[in-house]
């Protein structure tokens, strides 16, 4: 019923007409997380109620419940190299792409390791330089495993 009720809501950009060369670079890390991994989605904290952000886009801090474990909370980490909030930001290039290439590191995550474990190193490398190029944000989510709190 609710999809009758709720307007759907499309990109607030145009799309890009063509996609960056294939390259590690911070344009084709830009396209590949805002457009096709779409990291700020979850990465980012939404309201509930109309799924808009509201925090910066890549600050972190979206709760979701564990699929194995419905008490428990995966919170998502801070993507901006702020040096104190952000998860990735003392991390160097290899740790990043080794960290994705491993695949699935929390069990019942929604984060799609599997997957990105396919992308090709040239792309993980753009998204990561894409994410060192980001605002630095201060927001400090909290561990990535939180209990849920009773409302």
């Amino acid at each position: 019923m609710m999809a009758f009720v709720i307007k759907p809501i499309g990109p607030k950009f145009t799309p890009p007409k063509t996609t960056p060369v294939q390259a590690a670079t911070v344009e084709r890390g830009a396209y590949l997380a805002n457009n096709v991994a779409a990291c700020a989605t979850c990465h980012t904290k939404r309201s509930l109620l109309d799924g808009s952000y509201v925090a910066a886009k890549f600050s972190g801090g979206f709760a979701m419940p564990m699929d194995d474990d419905p008490n428990m909370l995966l919170v998502t980490p801070n993507l901006t190299p702020d040096p104190k909030t952000g998860r990735i930001a003392s991390w160097p290039e290899e740790q990043f792409v080794g960290r994705f290439k491993a695949g699935v590191g929390i069990k019942g995550t929604h984060m799609p390791w599997k997957q990105f474990s396919t992308m090709s190193e040239d792309d993980l490398r753009a998204i990561y330089r894409y994410l060192r190029t980001l605002e630095p944000v201060v927001h400090d989510p909290g561990p990535s495993l939180q209990k849920r709190q009773k409302s």
